[in-house]
């Protein structure tokens, strides 16, 4: 009796070759469980572990800010700091990593319109990283907030010794140095730190006197009607 033919594979028409499974993409929460622990030397922001036995450099870069703070009892995921110690934690105590949490804690702040809440935002005190540069920001961000919002005094953490350069910082380019020791918050100014009039600028933030003020100084661009808000964030004359 003839045996039946071995079973040959399937095979993709016109090619000859065997069909793969493509390798599935990875989610956010796999990646999270998969996170290495870091060290807390200074690393640039996505790099993978060189330990890392799963996950690109690229992949991890895409969620670096979601597996910042996981997720704790009755709360939420979050997708951007809610307060200015929040946004410390988010850095991880680097300075180069900070950029992305403080312009999220700020849009979240600027969009809050209610004076107490805001205050609120300042309230707890970031930890302090060991970094001179970086928690002497930080106490001048939480103090120029209040100041420039009208939010009343600023929380005591602001005014800790610690939290003082003996030294200046310009944040800006040699030639910008003059514009910078002209401009520069009182809050920036007596910790050393010099920097643009507006220094904690973004889209989001509301556009008042001062606001509209500068940006005339920068661009030549000025006001129409109605487009100046209050400090609390409503537009005049709307």
């Amino acid at each position: 009796m003839a045996s039946n033919p071995p079973k040959s594979e399937p095979r993709i028409e016109g090619r000859g070759v065997r069909p793969t499974t493509p390798k599935p993409v990875p989610t956010t929460m796999d990646l999270c469980a998969r996170t290495p622990a870091r060290s807390k030397q200074p690393q640039a922001l996505g790099a993978a572990d060189a330990d890392s036995p799963e996950g690109t450099a690229e992949e991890f870069a895409q969620v670096e800010r979601t597996c910042t703070i996981l997720p704790q009892p009755n709360r939420p995921i979050i997708s951007r700091p809610g307060t200015l110690a929040e946004a410390i934690l988010w850095s991880r105590g680097d300075i180069s990593r900070l950029r992305v949490p403080l312009a999220g804690f700020l849009d979240e702040f600027y969009a809050d319109r209610n004076s107490d809440s805001r205050h609120g935002r300042l309230r707890d005190e970031p930890e302090l990283t060991g970094d001179a540069k970086l928690d002497a920001y930080v106490g001048a961000v939480g103090e120029h907030l209040c100041h420039r919002w009208v939010l009343g005094a600023p929380p005591d953490w602001t005014a800790d010794e610690r939290r003082f350069l003996h030294e200046a910082w310009f944040l800006g380019p040699e030639r910008m140095k003059p514009f910078l020791l002209a401009e520069s918050p009182g809050a920036f100014r007596q910790r050393f730190i010099f920097t643009e009039a507006e220094p904690l600028r973004r889209a989001s933030m509301p556009r008042d006197g001062r606001w509209w003020f500068y940006e005339e100084l920068r661009s030549g661009l000025t006001p129409g009607a109605g487009d100046i808000d209050e400090p609390c964030g409503v537009r005049v004359g709307a």
